[in-house]
C-alpha cells in the first residue's frame, strides 16, 4: 500500500501507472488516502489528451463530496481546462446553483456536445435571471439535440420566461417559429395560452397554426363580427369552432377520408362537414387507446346511428387506403364513436395485423376492443382467445375477457354463454320485423342442408323470401332498424352456430358442468343455444340423489329415454353426456330414444361417439397403446389442409432445433400433452415422428403438474386418447382412428 502511495504522488512516473495506483487507492479506502487525493488535486496541470480524465479530476471525484467549499475553485480552474462528463460527477446535484452557474454556462458553449448538452439543460432546470435567455439561444440552434433540451425544459418555465421565448414567434423562418410554438405550448400557465392564442390570427403557415390548434386550450376564432357569438355547448357553437378551424388548417388531417357518410344531429338535420373535419383534428395528436375531450363532446351532439356509420367508414378507409400506420389515432376514435358496429370491423383486421407481423397493433387494437365493453365486445375477444390461446394476444385477450366476467358475476365460459347475439328472438326461436304499421314473423327452423335456418313469414302466414321495402305508411326509423336486423340475423346464425357447436363438443370433452340456474337462463333461455341443446343427452346430478339421470330437454322439459318426466331440482348439475358416463344398453336406448323422437340431427357426434375407458389404469400417468407409434405428416407444397395435429385439434408448442416436440390439447382446466421425438412444422416433402408420451396435466403450461389417469375426468382421458389416435391416423375421422387403435387390446371403445 506504501508503494501505491508513493507512485500516486510521483511525478516522474508514467501517468498511466499513476491513474491506476490513485485509482486503486481510492477505491479501496478513499477515507485513508484522502491526503494523496489533495496533493494530486493540487498539482498543476500538465498535457493532457482530449479524449483522457487528467489526475486531477479522479482526485476531485473523490474529494468533492466531502469538502466542496474548499475544491469547488480548483474543479472549476480543472474543468475549465479539460471539459468532460466527469465535471457532473463531481459536482453532483446538492451544489448550490449560483457556485457552479458560471461553470455551467461555460461549458455549454464548448464544442463538445456529451459537455455542452448536459451543462445546458443543468441552466434550464432552475429559476433565475437569464435562463428565458439561455432557453431562446437553445430554440434557435441549428441541432435538433439542443433544441429538444429546451422544449424539455420548457413545463418547467414560468409566466416570466413567456415573453423572451415568445420573441422567436417574429422569426421569418416557419421552422423556428414552430419550435416556439412547441415550446410555449408546454408551458403551464394561461400567458403562454393566450400568446399563442393571440399569435394564432396572424401566422402564415398552416403547418404551425396545425400546431398552435393541437395546444390545449387554443381554439380557432371565427369572423365575430359578421356572425354573432353562440351559447358554449351548443351544436351552433360547435359548428362556428369547426369552421374556424378548418379554415385555419386549410388541409386535412386525413387526406384517405374523403368519401365519408353524412353526420346528423341528434334532431335529424345534416351537420356540417367541417363538424366531423374537427372531430379527426381534435384526435389526430393523440396515441394509442388516448381520446381527446374535444372530440368526445363534439360527437355527443351528434346522432348516434349516423356517428356509427361514419366511424366504421373511418376506419375502412385507413385500411383500404393503406394510410401511414402513424395515422393509428384513428382506431381508439373508430371504437369509442362506432361502438358495437365497429367491434367486428376492428376485430378482422387484428387478425391481418397478428398474422402480418404487426402484433403490437393488433393488441392495442384488441385492447381497445375490451374497452368498449359489452356483449359484442366479450363475443370478440372470446373468438380472438380461442384462435391465439398460445400467444401474447389471445392471453391479453383472456385477460380482458376474466376481468368483464368477474364484473358480472361469471366464469370464463358463463360469460360466453351469456353474450351469444339473440337479434331479438325469444327463448323459442320466434321474433317479429316491426315496420310500424307491417309485422313479419321472424322463426328459427332446423333444415336438411343447415343445423339453423331462419324463416321469414309475412301477415298471412305465408312464407317469403325476404323482407319487403318500406313503403311511405311505415315507421321509416322501425323499418329501418328492422331490415338492420334480419340483415345481421342472416349473415351472423351460420357463424353463431358454428363457434356455439364448437364451444358445445369443447364442453362434451372437458366435462364441462352448468348450474341448473345458468343453463335455464342462458341456455334455455336462448334461440340458437336452446334448439341445439335440445338434440344431446344430458346428464343431471341433482343433490339429493345418489346418482347422475340422463335426460333430453324439449321445449323446456325435461324428458328421459322414454319420454317421461324427469325431476330436475333448482340446485342441479347439469352437463352434456360423454359416451363413457353409460353402459352400451343404455346408450344404445338413448340412441333408439332419439331416433324415434323428432328430432334434428346432432350438430357434432355424441351418440354415435366412439368413447375409451381404462378401469385398470391405475396410478399410471401415461396413455396406453400410443406410445411407439408414428405420426407422419404429408408435404406441405401444396398446402391445401392444415396438418395433420391441427386437424386433429393438437397445438404446437415453440420449436427447438427446427423441430416440434411437443403439441398440447387444451380440456378445460387441463391440458393433453403428446411428446414426440421432432417433426418439422412445414416441409416440402412427406415427414414422420415417433410419439414418445401422451399425458395429461392439472393447469396449462410447463409448470403445471403431472395427473394420474385415476384422477382424471373420464371423459377428458377418452377424448385425450380420441386426439392421440386422430392424429396418428392421419387427422381423417377420429372414431375410425380410435376403434383402430384398440383393436385387439384388452380395452375398446364403444363401437
Amino acid at each position: 500500500m506504501t508503494d501505491l502511495r508513493a507512485l500516486a504522488v510521483d511525478r516522474d512516473a508514467p501517468q498511466s501507472e499513476r491513474y491506476v495506483a490513485l485509482y486503486t487507492l481510492l477505491h479501496d479506502d478513499a477515507d485513508a488516502h484522502l491526503d494523496v487525493a489533495a496533493r494530486v488535486a493540487d498539482e498543476p496541470l500538465g498535457d493532457v489528451a482530449a479524449w483522457s480524465v487528467p489526475l486531477q479530476a479522479v482526485a476531485l471525484l473523490t474529494l468533492m463530496p466531502r469538502d466542496p467549499a474548499r475544491w469547488s475553485a480548483r474543479l472549476d480552474e480543472v474543468a475549465r481546462a479539460t471539459p468532460g462528463s466527469w465535471v457532473f460527477e463531481a459536482i453532483g446535484d446538492g451544489a448550490p446553483f449560483e457556485r457552479v452557474r458560471p461553470l455551467f454556462e461555460h461549458l455549454a458553449t464548448t464544442g463538445t456536445a456529451h459537455v455542452a448538452h448536459p451543462a445546458l439543460a443543468r441552466l434550464l432546470a432552475p429559476a433565475w435571471e437569464h435562463r428565458a435567455r439561455w432557453a431562446l439561444r437553445a430554440l434557435r440552434d441549428p441541432d435538433r439535440e439542443v433544441q429538444v433540451i429546451a422544449l424539455e425544459a420548457a413545463p418547467r418555465f414560468t409566466d416570466d420566461d413567456v415573453p423572451i421565448v415568445a420573441e422567436m414567434l417574429r422569426d421569418p423562418s416557419a421552422d423556428a417559429r414552430l419550435v416556439a410554438v412547441e415550446a410555449l405550448a408546454s408551458v403551464p400557465g394561461e400567458l403562454a395560452r393566450a400568446t399563442l392564442q393571440a399569435h394564432l390570427a396572424h401566422e402564415r403557415s398552416a403547418r404551425v397554426r396545425r400546431v398552435i390548434l393541437e395546444t390545449h386550450g387554443v381554439v380557432a376564432q371565427g369572423d365575430t363580427e359578421a356572425t354573432a357569438p353562440a351559447p358554449e355547448g351548443s351544436a351552433a357553437a360547435l359548428v362556428q369552432r369547426a369552421e374556424a378551424t378548418v379554415t385555419a388548417l386549410a388541409k386535412s388531417v386525413a387526406p384517405w377520408f374523403q368519401h365519408r357518410p353524412a353526420l346528423h344531429w341528434e334532431d335529424g338535420a345534416e351537420a356540417p362537414w367541417s363538424v366531423g373535419e374537427y372531430i379527426l383534428f381534435c384526435q389526430h395528436a393523440k396515441v394509442g387507446a388516448e381520446l381527446d375531450e374535444r372530440a368526445l363532446e363534439s360527437a355527443s351532439l351528434l346522432d348516434r346511428a349516423s356517428l356509427s356509420a361514419w366511424a366504421v367508414a373511418l376506419f375502412e378507409a385507413w385500411v383500404s387506403k393503406r394510410a401511414d400506420v402513424k395515422h393509428h389515432w384513428c382506431v381508439a376514435l373508430t371504437l369509442a364513436l362506432g361502438g358495437d358496429a365497429a367491434v367486428p370491423v376492428v376485430q378482422r383486421e387484428v387478425e391481418a395485423w397478428h398474422r402480418g407481423g404487426r402484433r403490437a397493433l393488433a393488441a392495442q387494437a384488441a385492447q381497445l376492443i375490451a374497452y368498449v365493453g359489452g356483449d359484442v365486445a366479450v363475443r370478440a375477444l372470446t373468438e380472438i382467445a380461442a384462435a391465439h390461446s398460445n400467444d401474447q394476444l389471445g392471453t391479453l385477450a383472456t385477460s380482458s375477457i376474466d376481468a368483464e366476467a368477474l364484473a358480472r358475476g361469471l366464469s370464463r365460459e358463463g360469460i360466453a354463454d351469456a353474450v351469444v347475439p339473440r337479434w331479438g328472438l325469444n327463448a323459442e326461436g320466434m321474433g317479429w320485423l316491426d315496420y310500424g304499421r307491417r309485422r313479419f314473423r321472424v322463426r328459427l327452423d332446423a333444415s336438411k342442408k343447415k343445423v339453423l335456418d331462419v324463416s321469414l313469414f309475412d301477415g298471412s302466414g305465408e312464407v317469403i323470401p325476404a323482407p319487403p321495402r318500406p313503403t311511405r305508411a311505415d315507421d321509416p326509423l322501425r323499418s329501418t332498424e328492422a331490415l338492420a336486423q334480419w340483415k345481421a340475423l342472416r349473415a351472423e346464425l351460420p357463424l353463431v352456430v358454428k363457434s356455439e357447436t364448437r364451444r358445445f363438443e369443447e364442453a362434451l370433452c372437458a366435462g364441462r358442468v352448468w348450474t341448473h340456474a345458468h343453463w335455464a337462463t342462458f341456455v334455455l333461455g336462448h334461440p340458437v343455444l336452446r334448439a341445439l341443446a335440445e338434440r344431446f343427452v344430458w346428464q343431471v346430478q341433482n343433490p339429493d340423489e345418489p346418482s347422475p339421470r340422463f335426460a333430453r330437454t324439449l321445449r323446456g322439459a325435461w324428458l328421459g329415454e322414454r319420454d317421461e318426466p324427469v325431476r330436475v331440482t333448482g340446485e342441479a348439475a347439469v352437463s352434456i353426456a360423454h359416451p363413457v358416463a353409460l353402459d352400451d344398453e343404455a346408450w344404445d336406448r338413448w340412441r333408439a330414444a332419439f331416433e324415434a323422437a323428432p328430432v334434428p340431427a346432432q350438430p357434432f357426434a355424441q351418440l354415435t361417439r366412439a368413447g375409451w375407458r381404462d378401469e385398470g389404469a391405475g396410478d399410471a400417468m401415461e396413455l396406453p397403446l400410443v406410445a411407439g407409434r408414428t405420426v407422419r405428416a404429408l408435404s406441405d407444397r401444396a398446402r391445401t389442409r392444415p396438418p395433420v395435429w391441427t386437424r386433429a385439434g393438437w397445438e404446437p408448442a415453440p420449436v427447438e432445433g427446427g423441430l416440434c416436440r411437443v403439441f398440447f390439447r387444451r380440456f378445460g382446466a387441463l391440458e393433453a400433452v403428446c411428446e414426440v421425438d421432432g417433426i418439422a412444422l412445414w416441409s416440402e416433402s412427406s415427414r414422420e415422428s415417433t410419439v414418445r408420451a401422451v399425458r395429461v396435466r392439472a393447469g396449462h403450461g410447463d409448470s403445471a403438474p403431472w395427473c394420474a389417469l385415476r384422477d382424471v375426468p373420464p371423459c377428458v382421458v377418452s377424448e385425450a386418447m380420441r386426439a392421440a389416435a386422430h392424429m396418428i391416423d392421419g387427422g381423417e375421422d377420429p372414431d375410425r382412428a380410435l376403434r383402430q387403435l384398440a383393436a385387439g387390446s384388452a380395452v375398446t371403445p364403444r363401437p
